[in-house]
């Protein structure tokens, strides 16, 4: 969903620039609001499993509810949608080629340039709604499967592969600006000169483009949420280092408190927002240029306050969570290394089986360690640049240079998960489980509630309540 609403904010965005637009953005999402409002009352989770799922006998037949449903859906989403885009791009294409402006054809420069103009227009045209029938035609499968399986042909889906459908389709939002950056000449140079511009400001400054209160307050939320997400993931590392020390060097010290995620987890996003909370205070839109930026007037002397906060930022984020990772990984590798296991010497098929887990643990641990502080080293250059600049000494960064830098340290959120899946035999096991795990049912977010539903026997009970908590 996060790539959906990034590319469709940036094409709202282009869009609304235009005076036009501003009535049919709104009817848009007024639109979609409300066709899709249905799922505001079909969707529930069960009290006996926990399953979030459809309930549609409220509707009448569950049959021909969800046949509805689904049928609508394909209908509304991509049919209708699909024609429409086909037929006026159809249109536009033919009066495009085939249409002679008065007065071009006495100059042989000018038919050719327009030529290629209309090669490329045509050819975009072309390839954004192919894009559009690819993307979206995985998820209408599915959503055919469920039309099927509502009909009393079993079709049983993996929720693996409705996922991977599903990610295919929102995917469309996310690829469409890059499509028109690529294709179109006139929004590729809008696009380079945005992140060719010089400027002297600061990694979080930037042109504001959204006027008023609400875009003050957006600098300031944006801003503030990059930070805190930021802390919060490094400081999860941190926590996790210190659970596997304290499971590995002294496993029978259970009950602390910082080994709770009932207790963690909240402690770590307190921490996060009231640790990251002075940007609310500094970070603002200057009236005379729309620049979101930095005001540290009101801490003193802004050279030294600047110098102050990405120091602090270096080491709180950056240089003391390193150390206390490296020291307790270090401490834990040493241990599984050099610790015996008594019995274990005495039978050679326990041994070796043994060392190969304590290799692939202590490998994990390495990789785990290094993908953190490479990750998180260019953002943490990018501040050291900024401690420097403070101190008068020129530095330019362009802000292309920023953002990349910024994507490093984040996308090790995003690949910790697999690092773990792929390294840890038992995370993998789990992993591989949950994916292939075969269900007489839909997947949780497809399933229909029937009005004839009953619990499961006891024993079913708690054993799915023992999975879900797990």
């Amino acid at each position: 969903m996060l790539v959906a609403f990034t590319g469709n904010g940036f094409l709202i965005y282009i869009v609304w620039k235009k005076p036009e637009p501003k009535l049919t953005v709104p009817f848009i999402w007024i639109g979609s609001l409300v066709s899709m409002s249905i799922f505001l009352v079909v969707q529930t989770v069960e009290d006996h499993n926990s399953r979030c799922m459809l309930s549609v006998y409220i509707l009448g037949d569950p049959d021909r509810a969800l046949r509805g449903i689904y049928l609508l859906l394909f209908v509304v989403n991509y049919l209708i949608p699909l024609v429409v885009i086909s037929f006026l791009y159809s249109i536009t294409a033919w009066n495009l080629w085939f249409h002679v402006a008065p007065g071009v054809t006495t100059f042989r420069g000018n038919r050719v340039q327009l030529e290629t103009s209309k090669k490329r227009v045509v050819r975009m045209l072309i390839i954004v709604t192919c894009a559009f029938a690819l993307c979206w035609l995985p998820p209408q499968v599915v959503h055919m499967m469920n039309v099927i399986h509502a009909s009393k042909t079993y079709l049983h889906i993996q929720p693996i592969v409705s996922f991977v459908c599903f990610w295919f389709g929102h995917a469309n939002s996310a690829v469409n600006p890059w499509l028109y950056i690529f294709l179109s000449t006139k929004i590729n140079m809008a696009f380079t000169r945005i992140v060719s511009r010089k400027s002297s400001q600061l990694p979080s400054n930037g042109l504001w483009m959204i006027p008023g209160v609400f875009g003050k307050v957006m600098c300031k939320g944006v801003v503030y949420t990059i930070y805190v997400n930021s802390s919060a993931s490094i400081l999860s590392l941190t926590f996790m280092a210190i659970d596997r020390y304290y499971a590995i060097v002294h496993p029978l010290r259970r009950h602390l408190w910082f080994r709770k995620p009932k207790l963690t987890v909240p402690f770590i996003w307190i921490w996060s927002l009231v640790s990251m909370s002075i940007f609310l205070v500094i970070q603002t839109v200057e009236e005379h240029n729309n620049y979101c930026m930095l005001s540290v007037y009101i801490l003193g002397d802004p050279d030294k306050a600047i110098r102050g906060i990405y120091l602090l930022l270096f080491v709180v984020n950056y240089l003391i969570p390193l150390v206390v990772i490296s020291f307790l990984y270090t401490i834990t590798t040493w241990n599984l290394w050099f610790h015996v296991t008594p019995g274990v010497n005495t039978l050679r098929g326990n041994r070796a089986q043994l060392e190969t887990s304590k290799r692939r643990v202590i490998r994990m641990l390495i990789i785990v360690t290094c993908a953190f502080a490479l990750c998180w080293l260019p953002p943490q250059v990018v501040h050291m640049m900024m401690v420097i600049h403070a101190s008068k000494a020129h530095l330019h960064i362009q802000p292309i240079v920023i953002v990349v830098c910024f994507w490093f340290g984040h996308v090790n959120s995003a690949v910790n998960p697999w690092l773990y899946i792929f390294l840890s035999t038992k995370i993998n096991m789990a992993f591989i489980r949950i994916v292939s795990r075969k269900s007489s049912r839909l997947p949780s977010s497809l399933t229909v509630k029937r009005a004839d539903a009953v619990l499961p026997p006891e024993d079913d009970h708690e054993a799915i309540q023992k999975e879900s908590r797990v």
